[in-house]
């Protein structure tokens, strides 16, 4: 509607869909959900890379399964850069159960629930974000490890590919976070300080370049129009309600099985009636065995990253300080995790622009969650080996496998 500032992805209009129709100019999506002559309080233009990535593969690929494919890639995309930020950022080429360990964190990150929820009602800039995050992580640690130009042009390419994200550009500060917390965990804990904080320096001047064609638009409604979004009457109405839905589980139980608001929202289905979207999973996640598998997965976790503090390694530590980080923010029913929430809430943009913690920091959780449970089962397999010998590796990768599926079968 003209004259109104729609910045959340919930306020957009039903038919708006980026990929649904390559045909479509951008000045014809502009009028459809904003108005003419109005800042955007979105990322708007870091979608551009996507249209053209769809264009592309429109000549070879038939429009109707154009959104199906995007879908589907970035499940692998995710998958397998979560697997390469744990093989090659996270452990040294002398480690000889990487691999298999690295497997296990990408099937993890696949099979989850707070992927599942994602790609159930699947918005463009969350799938992108599912996809690119593990790579902007995996990019931004081999940088630091090694400034060289050439991986300074592989952490280039991946924040570009990576910038249909940021349309939502919470998305956005959610990696910068991430990042900085990396970052400033390896300035604290480790001894190489002046070559950190030269990468650093580099890292955050590389991603203002690269994304600048849609930042500086947005950081210019930010500084100047920002509290027209906190003061409209919709987001008056409604910051309040969404945030108690997502309040409703940030209990420690739904947290530790990455359970979100999506599984109390409803819509009519075929027929007319209205329905819980997630019914199936509902009863499924209502069993008490399924329960306890997720909780036994959350257990590997834990003991993933209790063992990961006690050897002290600084990148892992940075790690598990982002873990917590992500649990923080998702537990907002929680004491003491909810104290710190209410603390951020008290600034009104950081209460606006979160007033989804789920969906913000969900993917970031899952993928903690990921590193920590390939830490996990690779002390279990350390344990083990001492009796079962050269059968522990396979014992702990299908017992792991069969936990995943069954968890989200």
């Amino acid at each position: 509607k003209p004259g109104t500032i729609l910045t959340g992805w919930d306020n957009l209009h039903p038919e708006f869909n980026f990929s649904a129709n390559i045909g479509r100019s951008i000045f014809a999506v502009w009028q459809e959900y904003q108005g003419l002559g109005l800042l955007g309080g979105m990322g708007h233009a870091s979608d551009l890379i996507l249209q053209v990535f769809l264009l592309l593969l429109s000549s070879i690929l038939p429009m109707t399964f154009l959104r199906s494919f995007w879908v589907l890639a970035t499940l692998g995309i995710g998958s397998i850069g979560t697997y390469f930020l744990i093989r090659n950022g996270l452990f040294t080429s002398g480690d000889q159960k990487r691999t298999p360990i690295a497997f296990l964190g990408g099937a993890f990150y696949l099979l989850n629930l707070a992927t599942i929820q994602s790609y159930f009602v699947p918005f463009e800039a969350f799938i992108a974000h599912f996809a690119a995050l593990p790579w902007l992580l995996f990019a931004s640690i081999q940088f630091l490890k090694q400034q060289t130009l050439k991986r300074a042009l592989l952490l280039a390419l991946v924040l570009f590919i990576a910038s249909p994200a940021a349309y939502i550009p919470t998305l956005f500060v959610v990696f910068l976070i991430a990042l900085t917390l990396i970052i400033v965990s390896l300035f604290v804990i480790g001894n190489q300080k002046k070559h950190i904080l030269k990468g650093a320096l580099k890292i955050y001047l590389l991603i203002l370049l690269v994304n600048a064609f849609w930042l500086l638009p947005f950081i210019y409604f930010t500084i100047t129009n920002s509290g027209v979004n906190v003061g409209a009457k919709m987001n008056q109405m409604a910051t309040e309600t969404i945030f108690l839905q997502n309040k409703e589980f940030g209990n420690l139980t739904d947290v530790m099985l990455l359970k979100g608001f999506w599984f109390n929202t409803v819509d009519p289905d075929l027929s007319g009636n209205i329905r819980y979207m997630l019914l199936v999973w509902r009863n499924y996640m209502a069993q008490p065995f399924i329960q306890g598998i997720g909780y036994s997965i959350f257990g590997v976790i834990l003991a993933g990253l209790v063992m990961t503090i006690k050897k002290k390694r600084p990148l892992h530590l940075a790690m598990a300080i982002i873990f917590l980080f992500a649990f923080t923010m998702l537990a907002t029913n929680t004491i003491p995790f909810s104290w710190f929430v209410t603390v951020f809430r008290e600034l009104p943009l950081f209460g606006q622009a979160f007033r989804f913690p789920f969906t913000k920091f969900s993917l970031l959780a899952a993928l903690s969650f990921s590193i920590f449970f390939s830490f996990g089962c690779l002390y279990i397999w350390e344990f083990l080996e001492r009796f079962l010998k050269n059968l522990t590796g396979h014992i702990v990768a299908l017992l792991a496998i069969m936990l995943l599926s069954i968890n989200v079968a």
